[in-house]
């Protein structure tokens, strides 16, 4: 995100980092859980930054890295075929 910087930039990783989340059944909570990953569903900003981030990838920004990328709705599906040890440091760089 070259063109985010400063104060809107902090803000950004202010509202998607230290997540968490838990499920309510009857009056029964689960055990609280870290978000690795997500957007904030009902939400204008989540819903901005997932069109930002769905931009980003039918752009080909990640397809250039033969990922291919499967689109639905709000969910995106990357998939890297891996043959040999080469395709697993080429993935993780």
């Amino acid at each position: 995100m070259a063109f985010v910087h400063g104060m809107l930039l902090q803000w950004i990783r202010n509202l998607f980092t230290g997540r968490t989340f838990c499920t309510k059944i009857n009056q029964f909570l689960s055990d609280v859980a870290c978000l690795l990953s997500s957007v904030i569903h009902g939400s204008t900003v989540g819903l901005l930054m997932f069109l930002i981030y769905d931009d980003f990838v039918e752009l080909g920004l990640i397809v250039q890295y033969g990922i291919t990328v499967k689109l639905f709705a709000d969910d995106v599906k990357p998939y890297l075929k891996v043959v040999n040890q080469i395709d697993i440091r080429v993935a993780s760089t």
